[in-house]
């Protein structure tokens, strides 16, 4: 399954890179990380399940230490392809940043300052951009789609009510976010960002500054990174190129990684997090819970691949056992 979508992939790639991520999922590369992972999982939870169902057999099971160094094993592993595929759907997808800020803070002007063409109208009337606008751009192989959106304000105008809302929706769902504001200005106004915005993700970007004498540079504003720039003069936009690759958390030498989907994202993340469940049950001495939540973490990562199930692995692992006998 997996490497049927990598043939999509790489007819759909849109970087060099991209293609050679492909190209790693298509020789096996992310299959075999997946299954291997899968079967310890699940050769853990038949351990775990058979100290429990015959608990007066003479079996040389694993004791409590054991179990929990390769459960903390397993989990260091699932993050470690976890981090792997965020960057491969990063590369796969692109980032998709957005730029909000009020009417006139300059975002056009970024958006073109960015892409390096007139992608937006830029002009002096407050409320130009009425609609999402979007360019995507490659820093260092990296695709990221920059977003350009309506200015934030209280407005009467039934179209531009429509464009705030577009761009408030946008917003919440970014990858990173641009806040911007005009260097004249005293600061930012965050009351205008959607009220559970995650503020890892927001970057804000002091425009204008040819306005008030000042350099380009970087700050750090109430615990915030603050970046200041001129848009329109291309001052500061190299600055904001890094950060941007800063935040990704793309790896310079990225070779390794794997284009993944979505579902690829959900699935390891739902592993890890059963993985997580069930160390905190071994610690608290609830085994049986602690089984479950391993079957919970070898179905999420056997559905990525969908090659074999729990129930093609136990005839193999319980004839070890000599159960019985």
């Amino acid at each position: 399954m997996v490497q049927a979508e990598a043939v999509a992939d790489i007819i759909e790639a849109n970087s060099e890179q991209a293609s050679r991520s492909a190209l790693r999922s298509l020789s096996g590369v992310f299959s075999k990380q997946v299954n291997t992972l899968t079967r310890a999982i699940i050769e853990l939870r038949i351990f775990v399940e058979a100290t429990i169902d015959f608990s007066d057999e003479e079996i040389d099971f694993l004791q409590s230490e054991q179990v929990k160094e390769r459960a903390q094993h397993i989990q260091d592993e699932v993050q470690e392809i976890l981090h792997s595929a965020t960057q491969g759907a990063i590369l796969r997808e692109g980032l998709n940043v957005a730029i909000a800020g009020k009417p006139n803070a300059g975002k056009s002007s970024l958006l073109n300052a960015l892409t390096q063409r007139s992608s937006a109208i830029v002009t002096d009337i407050a409320g130009t951009t009425r609609d999402v606008l979007r360019e995507t751009i490659h820093i260092d192989g990296m695709p990221l789609n920059i977003i350009d959106t309506a200015g934030l304000h209280e407005s009467q105008d039934v179209v531009e009510k429509e464009g705030i809302k577009r761009a408030i929706d946008v917003i919440a769902q970014a990858d990173v976010v641009l806040m911007m504001y005009d260097a004249q200005d005293q600061s930012p106004d965050f009351s205008l960002l959607p009220e559970k915005l995650d503020l890892k993700k927001l970057l804000v970007i002091k425009n204008k500054i040819d306005l008030t004498n000042e350099r380009p540079g970087r700050c750090i504003e109430q615990g915030k990174t603050q970046l200041s720039i001129c848009a329109k003069e291309i001052q500061g936009v190299d600055l904001l190129r890094q950060e941007l690759a800063d935040m990704a958390g793309l790896d310079s030498g990225a070779e390794g990684v794997v284009l993944a989907r979505k579902r690829h994202i959900i699935a390891l993340e739902e592993s890890l997090e059963a993985i997580n469940n069930a160390l905190l049950q071994l610690e608290g001495g609830a085994i049986e819970l602690m089984a479950e939540d391993l079957r919970h973490a070898g179905q999420a990562m056997g559905s990525i691949t969908g090659e074999f199930s729990s129930d093609d692995l136990l005839g193999e692992i319980f004839s070890s056992f000599c159960i019985g006998k």
